[in-house]
């Protein structure tokens, strides 16, 4: 084997064994590959592998002594507190190369270098036999195989010809079980998790966890899904997944203004199949026949902050006057190729909806959308200032950026849409909410709101408690024996009668539970008493007589009956 071969194969072996390992090969100069592997203390164990295989001469100790060096300045410039160095290689050290001269290395602080030789590195090939399967003895061509062999052996009995009985997942299982037997057991890179099944299988519902490709094509009446994950994080790199895409769109149309904003911008960018050419040669031998059939999706990286990085959203009028401000946390983010702009995802602080911004970062130029979230439990009061911010979302109002810590204004854009047709009826309601949650002394959380009926109610309520009076349109109010009316109640039957003092209970219901929040007066100009269709004689209703409006005022102490 080479030099360079040798390293490869322990660094992958070495890899399989800490599949967290980070991998790192100098860019200049012999100095092997060294893997990081980060301690749960923050710390790093550092491995160094080199390819040597006869007793050390100056020139090697000389490089291996360069490499450590340059560990110890890397280490320090980037402030990287190393707790362990550990040299690999083919070769047991003798005690003058151990004692005399790994010993007296200038190391970093309080770390002792070790050395790990052939006993080691052939222990390593025992336990990882595929490492040295693959790279020499022409295994990568079996795991290539092998994968093809499998999915020619579910086309053969998924072919549709008269008599075949169509694959059921319980069919392929023993195929499956023993495929996927062979292709884990050939590649030393990636793993392969097989599935059958009758529905297609979304790919947001796979465990991302390493996941390289997501292979799936359906085979008659069955679906067959290959999940390819790489065995340690450095595993692309080692095999990479080589793919090209060739796009052709036409000048000016809405998919050149597409593909422009995803060059610039990152995000996703959806291609009919026709417009893209696509070469590829992914791991395991699914590399697709024919090209592209039906569509090509490309997306960016999502790049997850270390922390939700906040941000102030702040509408103004056009002479400057703040109207409503509130605070979003933007989680990740995309780039584009050109590295003009980017794209930021995020949530309003308090979960009220998901914010997109696309900014331009040479002209501070910004465009944004916004998706509501689902308020059902939330408190109301955390949502109010996101509320009064979007009550005023709306042009010729104009958005600001701001950072929430300084004030500095980052961006900002005049807002093209309209304002909606009831833009502060969400924030009506919530303060509705506050109102009746301090009336009954109680928390309230936000309900489903489906439909204005539901909330009128509320708003009626709220402004009754606030104002003390409300003048309201009605239909009927029911009449218990007990009330004012009595023995007279028989008497007015039928009779117009008014004006009336009605007395009827103040209660809303929110989410499910009903709420009291005391009595309400009802003065009712003019009003007819009916029985109740197929009620007992002992149930009537006030309806009105003429105009049904009345005056309902908040009671606060029993009122004198009104005779009519």
């Amino acid at each position: 084997m080479s030099g360079d071969e040798v390293e490869e194969v322990v660094a992958i072996m070495m890899c399989l064994k800490h599949p967290d390992c980070m991998r790192v090969r100098p860019s200049v100069g012999d100095g092997g590959i060294d893997l990081l592997l980060r301690l749960l203390d923050g710390s790093y164990h550092v491995f160094q592998i080199k390819r040597f295989t006869e007793t050390l001469k100056a020139k090697q100790k000389t490089q291996v002594s360069k490499s450590l060096a340059r560990l110890v300045a890397y280490a320090k410039s980037r402030n990287l507190r190393v707790s362990a160095w550990t040299l690999v290689m083919p070769l047991d050290p003798t005690k003058e190369n151990f004692f005399d001269w790994l010993q007296g290395l200038p190391a970093p602080s309080d770390v002792t270098p070790t050395w790990r030789g052939l006993n080691f590195v052939d222990g390593l090939a025992a336990e990882y036999p595929t490492v040295i399967d693959y790279y020499l003895h022409g295994g990568r061509d079996r795991v290539d195989l092998a994968a093809a062999e499998l999915t020619k052996l579910l086309r053969l009995h998924t072919t549709s010809d008269a008599g075949c009985h169509p694959l059921e997942a319980s069919d392929a299982a023993d195929t499956l079980r023993a495929l996927a037997n062979r292709i884990n057991a050939q590649d030393p890179h990636y793993r392969y998790d097989l599935m059958v099944t009758h529905d297609s299988v979304a790919p947001a519902s796979v465990d991302p966890n390493r996941m390289v490709v997501f292979w799936q094509e359906q085979f008659s009446h069955s679906w067959v899904t290959i999940v390819v994950r790489a065995r340690f994080d450095d595993a692309p790199a080692v095999r990479p997944v080589p793919l090209s895409v060739t796009i052709t769109v036409e000048p000016g149309s809405e998919l050149e203004r597409q593909l422009r904003e995803f060059h610039d911008y990152g995000g996703e960018l959806v291609l009919p199949g026709a417009n893209a050419d696509i070469t590829m040669h992914l791991p395991g031998g699914l590399t697709p026949e024919g090209g592209t059939t039906e569509a090509v999706r490309i997306r960016s990286t999502y790049t997850p902050a270390p922390f939700p990085s906040e941000i102030e959203i702040v509408v103004v009028s056009p002479d400057g006057t703040e109207l409503g401000s509130t605070v979003a946390e933007v989680t990740s983010s995309t780039t584009g190729v050109s590295g003009r702009g980017g794209r930021y995802y995020g949530t309003e602080a308090n979960g009220m909806f998901d914010i997109t911004l696309q900014i331009n970062r040479e002209t501070s130029e910004f465009r944004f959308a916004l998706k509501s979230r689902d308020l059902d439990g939330l408190q109301p009061q955390k949502l109010r200032a996101g509320a009064e911010m979007l009550a005023h979302l709306g042009a010729p109002n104009v958005l600001l950026l701001r950072n929430p810590h300084g004030g500095q204004v980052v961006a900002q854009t005049p807002i093209t849409v309209p304002l909606a047709d009831s833009p502060g009826l969400l924030l009506d309601v919530i303060e509705a909410l506050l109102v009746i949650q301090r009336a009954a002394g109680r928390p309230i959380r936000m309900p489903a709101l489906d439909h204005f009926h539901i909330v009128k109610p509320w708003l009626d309520a709220a402004h009754l408690l606030r104002v003390g009076e409300l003048t309201v349109r009605w239909d009927c109010v029911r009449c218990a024996p007990e009330d004012w009316l009595g023995q007279a109640i028989a008497e007015a039957e039928g009779d117009e009668v008014g004006p009336l003092g009605l007395l009827v209970p103040l209660e809303v219901e929110i989410g499910g539970l009903s709420i009291a929040l005391g009595d309400m007066h009802y003065a009712v100009p003019s009003a007819r008493v009916v029985r109740r269709p197929g009620e007992d004689s002992d149930n009537y209703v006030v309806v009105p007589a003429g105009d049904p409006v009345a005056t309902v005022t908040l009671h606060t102490s029993a009122p004198a009956p009104e005779q009519p």
